[in-house]
């Protein structure tokens, strides 16, 4: 599901507290900018939290590399990861998932990231 408003951010389940905080920073930001009524298919962009999603938009973007990856430790002690992609410059997608799932499905994304970008 793409997760472009603060009420369908609050209607998933079984996520993390503190990935659900910073979803909702970027929901905020992302409203501020390109308001809150907006639709899924206007400028502004939206969440992915859903594994089979962020694979399907990896897999879709595949020449894509983000714009940042941040790592950050979940109230539940995994650790997360926070990763931005631009389609454009005011199409943005944000996906968090584990970092151990970044680190072992997508590891030629985390190096083209960190060769060009001087990421983690």
């Amino acid at each position: 599901m793409k997760i472009w408003k603060l009420e369908q951010l609050k209607q998933q389940p079984k996520v993390d507290e503190m990935v659900l905080a910073k979803a909702e920073e970027i929901l905020k930001v992302l409203n501020v900018h390109y308001g809150d009524d907006r639709l899924v298919t206007d400028l502004g962009g939206y969440i992915l939290l859903d594994i089979e999603e962020i694979h399907t938009f990896i897999n879709q973007h595949s020449t894509l590399i983000p714009e940042y990856i941040e790592s950050f430790e979940g109230r539940d002690s995994n650790q997360y990861v926070e990763v931005l992609f631009m389609l454009s410059s005011d199409d943005h997608v944000v996906l968090y998932l584990l970092k151990e799932t970044l680190d072992q499905d997508y590891p030629a994304l985390v190096k083209q990231y960190e060769a060009l970008e001087g990421g983690e």
